[in-house]
């Protein structure tokens, strides 16, 4: 019977020590898989302070203005959100560097070159469980054409349950920049 319990117990401890090591691998992979999906964004640790301009920021159309010669305008707007934060920032990455940010209630607009492009957005908060939530889109762009994604967040008493960055028609994106200031942003320290 004794023989049992050591061969038991050692049984147990491989089982143990393989638990350990299979959830210690899936945290691994959890970050690296957090990692590759984010990979879109910029670093964390950088923040922006953002300001809104009332009056027209785009071309007298609504539009984002002419893109550069060769070159595509992807706007950014977030309309707001039904949760109660007034005063979020949301940083804006392309191609996995920050391009700037948005505040609640604002869009702006961004310069790519023409080709595939990753867009991230990424709540920037003090608050763990804001500075968690991304969302991401992404688009081939072509010279001299605009593209609009907004930023749209559900919720109920405070909580999110959802948070994405959806592409809107040119009409609606006219609109969106018709109705938003428009947001100037900058790295802040």
């Amino acid at each position: 019977m004794t023989g049992r319990r050591k061969h038991g117990g050692r049984a147990m401890t491989v089982a143990l020590l393989a638990g350990l090591f299979a959830a210690a691998s899936a945290v691994g992979q959890d970050a690296a898989a957090m990692k590759a999906a984010t990979a879109a964004c910029g670093p964390v640790k950088e923040k922006f302070a953002v300001s809104k301009q009332a009056g027209p920021m785009g071309a007298p159309d609504g539009t984002a203005g002419a893109a550069d010669s060769g070159q595509a305008r992807v706007v950014i707007a977030q309309p707001g959100n039904p949760v109660g934060f007034t005063s979020q920032t949301f940083r804006v990455g392309i191609d996995g560097a920050w391009a700037g940010a948005v505040a609640g209630s604002s869009w702006q607009a961004f310069t790519v070159a023409p080709g595939e492009h990753h867009v991230c957005v990424n709540w920037e908060s003090h608050w763990e469980i804001l500075s968690e939530k991304y969302a991401m889109a992404n688009l081939s762009a072509e010279a001299g054409k605009t593209y609009y994604l907004q930023l749209t967040i559900t919720g109920a008493q405070g909580a999110i349950t959802s948070f994405n960055l959806v592409p809107v028609d040119v009409d609606e994106g006219k609109y969106l920049m018709a109705s938003l200031p428009g947001a100037v942003s900058h790295r802040s320290k």
